[in-house]
């Protein structure tokens, strides 16, 4: 499923789940913004401090590094939020209105921009932070973490289960692994990002009703700095033409999500060599299980 359709289902289960404070705080800060905002003579008000939107709608995630935005007129706000970050926008904020653009498409960012201002079930969210969330039997819980020298970094996923895994979960990392492996294959001097990504869209299509994929692939990675470490010179996705080359080296965060019930993520972090690509982490590829 796409990031809207995402959006819609993970809403039905967990809309405002993870809300900091009660409605009636956020109602609050509010009226008192749009008091001063009349004052100013002002229509509307356009926040892109993580700080500010935190503050009038609730709204948090650990990755501030892609451009999000809130649009706070006299009667609506809306949230633009990167797909990627769809989840923490659907159980964090109090907003009106979602707009969702794909992490890799900035270009998409300015329309809706302008259109606007003229007249367990927790695994299932990305970059929420932790928080008080206690862990149950037959809970899959997931990890993402770097290895790090001299700044250059290599990011890897694993998945582990309080418990053992259903069927229904090693079948979602059977999934992961077979785009892994076709990604790998597909991602050798002479192929565009946009190769790689189709191939890797064909494997995900009998599922994709069903399983939410943020429609990334890969980024590039290398020697990198807070708040993030993706580096933003490469995306494995459709539509992106630039091609491979040998060492180029990008994470493959493969993390596919059932809405409001759980997740499985799994990744390596590879380099391009001329018969494809070869993992420079040394992920097994397995669901942990703690007994």
């Amino acid at each position: 499923m796409d990031h809207h359709a995402y959006r819609h289902a993970l809403a039905v289960h967990l809309a405002g789940a993870e809300l900091p404070f009660a409605p009636a705080e956020f109602a609050a800060r509010l009226a008192r913004v749009r008091a001063a905002m009349g004052k100013a003579g002002l229509e509307a008000l356009l926040l892109t401090d993580p700080a500010d939107i935190f503050y009038l709608t609730g709204y948090h995630t650990f990755e501030v590094s892609v451009h999000t935005a809130l649009v706070v007129s006299a009667d609506r706000r809306v949230l633009q939020v990167p797909s990627i970050e769809t989840g923490p926008a659907v159980v964090t904020a109090e907003v009106d209105e979602i707009l969702g653009y794909r992490w890799e498409g900035i270009e998409e960012v300015i329309a809706p921009l302008a259109e606007t201002l003229s007249p367990f079930r927790r695994i299932s969210v990305i970059h929420v932070n932790h928080k008080r969330t206690r862990i149950e039997a037959g809970d899959p819980v997931f990890l993402e973490f770097g290895s790090a020298f001299q700044r250059y970094t290599a990011p890897m996923m694993r998945t582990a289960v309080a418990g053992r895994a259903s069927g229904e979960m090693e079948a979602v990392r059977d999934l992961c692994r077979a785009l892994f492996e076709t990604l790998t294959t597909e991602m050798r001097p002479g192929n565009t990002f946009d190769d790689a990504a189709r191939a890797a869209e064909a494997v995900l299509a009998p599922h994709a009703d069903r399983l939410f994929f943020s429609g990334v692939f890969g980024y590039a990675v290398g020697a990198q700095f807070p708040p993030s470490w993706v580096e933003g010179t490469g995306y494995i996705a459709r539509g992106q033409p630039r091609e491979f080359a040998e060492d180029m080296v990008f994470h493959l965060p493969l993390c596919l999500r059932l809405p409001g019930q759980w997740g499985v993520g799994l990744s390596d972090t590879v380099r391009v060599t001329s018969r494809g690509a070869v993992p420079i982490t040394d992920n097994d590829w397995r669901l942990a299980e703690a007994s």
